[in-house]
């Protein structure tokens, strides 16, 4: 299988490429997705974005520019390298100049991230390893299964980029008296984040809501295991409020709406605060990475206004997602209410 960089050599005298045209030379299309994407980081091609999707899951843009290749010489290329922020070490890629181009395009998202004063700040702050990897490449995923080395070249490890890592947790209860309301997380790393906002802050307070039980609903595991709250004295199937908080996906909201089918006696609904605060800080939500089933979504919209349902129904409907890493650490310690 040939890589788009050979395949583009072909087409110098051409400014933009059908996706057909590159796809030709693919047989398998996620492997054809994925070579696009990376082209996409390397910064060989572009998406035009006004040639739309091609309704393809995952989607690819119809078109692509195909970006003109100047930084060539090994003197534009230092000079480049030598203006990297202080976090970021250089002396790997002084050394290494065509490591350094096929590197560039994350390298790229590093250095905006450092350069920005704002996400800058956030480094003083704890965030768990798939917050901060959705902070900076806009991808939960990229540190824990997608790092090529880039980042031991750079020398930002864990204490320098300020990220902490999550271990699989265990199901325990401290029952002690009746449990008004419960709340049930999809990810890992957000169980742990808003467990340790509770730990900090002492009050276990979201939106003004006190929590008497968190629960990590591990994706689909959860629709197996709700049954045992029956089990827990305390759990009340009338009264007790049962807030759930997923990814902002066709996945995420099918687990919701399944639990809330499977026990409709019980008081289940989207935790709406949360999924409100997703919408307003994620400015660009990325492409869904994974091979989802499209669920009816009415009953999950049902529960926010008009506005809010309009531009989640948007962003699913153009095959794109919010993972629930975009609400950090720094989100549940200073700004939940």
């Amino acid at each position: 299988m040939k890589k788009i960089e050979e395949i583009l050599k072909t087409y110098k005298k051409q400014k933009k490429i059908d996706t057909r045209e590159l796809q030709k030379h693919f047989k398998d299309y996620i492997l054809f997705t994925d070579s696009i994407k990376e082209s996409v980081e390397k910064n060989l091609l572009a998406p035009v974005k006004k040639s739309g999707l091609n309704g393809r899951n995952p989607p690819l843009h119809n078109s692509y520019w195909i970006v003109e290749q100047k930084l060539e010489n090994e003197e534009e290329l230092i000079k480049e390298i030598n203006t990297f922020p202080p976090e970021m070490d250089n002396n790997f890629y002084l050394k290494n100049l065509s490591v350094y181009k096929e590197d560039r395009g994350i390298i790229g998202k590093l250095r905006d991230f450092f350069s920005n004063s704002e996400s800058r700040k956030t480094i003083k702050i704890p965030f768990s390893m798939n917050e901060r990897s959705f902070q900076i490449f806009n991808d939960e995923k990229f540190i824990s299964e997608k790092d090529k080395n880039i980042l031991s070249r750079l020398k930002l490890d864990k204490e320098k980029l300020n990220y902490y890592n999550t271990p699989e947790p265990f199901f325990y209860y401290m029952p002690a008296g009746f449990i008004d309301n419960i709340l049930i997380v999809e990810n890992k790393d957000t169980f742990f984040t808003i467990k340790r906002s509770f730990q900090d802050m002492g009050d276990n307070l979201i939106d003004n809501i006190p929590f008497k039980m968190l629960i990590y609903g591990e994706g689909r595991k959860i629709e197996g295991s709700a049954g045992f709250l029956n089990e827990i004295t305390g759990f009340n199937t009338g009264k007790t409020e049962i807030y759930y908080f997923g990814d902002l996906d066709f996945e995420g909201i099918n687990i919701l709406t399944g639990l809330m089918n499977k026990f409709p006696e019980w008081n289940i609904k989207p935790f709406v605060h949360l999924y409100n605060q997703m919408i307003d800080l994620c400015k660009d939500p990325p492409d869904i990475r994974t091979s989802q089933t499209r669920c009816d979504i009415d009953q999950f919209l049902s529960f926010f206004d008009i506005d809010k349902a309009d531009k989640m129904r948007n962003i699913l409907y153009k095959n794109k997602y919010i993972p629930q890493e975009v609400l950090s650490y720094e989100f549940f310690r200073y700004y939940r209410g």
